[in-house]
């Protein structure tokens, strides 16, 4: 959305340059270029930024893993990540907009 010529970009793969942006990050992008680096008074409309932090139990668990015996709390996953989780997320995709995401086997 920018063409603002002193915003760096990243570099971004040619096959990830094909997929379109998230036009809500565009112009929150663009809102912080106008406040940060142009100084402008821009009221924020674009997009809810949470005020009150993590839940204090996320806070909690991330803490534990992050300072426990990583044995017990942290390591690698399946590589289709954590079978509960992912049948977790799969049941509220079908609960909420009807599709099935994947095959539990």
């Amino acid at each position: 959305m920018s063409d603002c010529a002193n915003e760096q970009k990243p570099h971004v793969s040619s096959r990830a340059s094909g997929v379109e942006s998230f036009k809500v990050m565009d112009i929150l992008a663009r809102a912080n270029y106008l406040q940060n680096v142009e100084g402008k008074d821009v009221l924020h409309c674009e997009v809810g930024q949470p005020q009150s932090g993590a839940p204090a139990i996320v806070a909690e668990a991330a803490t534990k893993a992050l300072t426990g015996n990583p044995r017990e709390v942290m390591g690698y996953t399946d590589a289709f990540g954590l079978m509960e989780l992912r049948t977790k997320i799969s049941d509220h995709y079908e609960k909420k907009y009807g599709i099935v995401n994947f095959d539990e086997s």
